[in-house]
């Protein structure tokens, strides 16, 4: 798989109509829904089975690189690439017009770099001054984590919290319409 296959699989699947029947671990089965983002983690187990990803490493599907070392820019483009990915399959659902290519992911390095720790913080593009309570957050991808890893799921419900915390703090969440 080369890079930009999260592009490409999600005009294949995104008109399926993914459901949430399929098994996401246990402490994920109910949706979550915190004001203007819900959370869906079942269609995300449905999408990787779907697309065949669960034994791919996600940094591989999304990069299509395999390279030793990763640098903070290929983290944020492969968090856009989950975010729209997650957005397509019914996992995460944003308020309003909104759309993964309203938000921007930055990833630095955290207090501990040799530790392999990073930080990431979710922007709005047309609005990057304003901050949510949870829109920084730690980076918890490993670069063998496989797109059903459980610490995926993690990822995906931070990006989702990270992003309601951003819109309600700053009262620019809109109804759907």
């Amino acid at each position: 798989m080369g890079a930009g296959q999260g592009r490409n699989r999600r005009t294949q699947t995104s008109s399926r109509g993914l459901t949430a029947q399929t098994v996401a671990p246990d402490v994920y089965q109910p949706s979550i829904t915190a004001g203007a983002v819900s959370f869906v983690p079942r269609s995300w187990t449905e999408f990787v089975q779907t697309i065949g990803a669960g034994r791919v490493k996600l940094y591989q599907y999304y990069l299509g690189e395999t390279t030793l070392e990763y640098d903070n820019g290929s983290r944020a483009k492969l968090l856009s690439e989950l975010l729209a990915d997650t957005i397509a399959a019914g996992v995460i659902f944003l308020p309003g017009r909104y759309e993964a290519a309203d938000f921007e992911f930055k990833v630095e390095d955290g207090v501990a770099p040799r530790l392999k720790r990073y930080r990431v913080s979710i922007s709005l593009k047309a609005q990057p001054e304003l901050e949510g309570k949870w829109s920084s957050f730690p980076y918890d991808l490993a670069e063998n984590q496989t797109a059903d890893h459980e610490q995926v799921y993690f990822m995906i419900m931070k990006v989702a919290r990270g992003i309601n915390s951003l819109l309600r703090a700053n009262e620019v969440v809109v109804t759907n319409a």
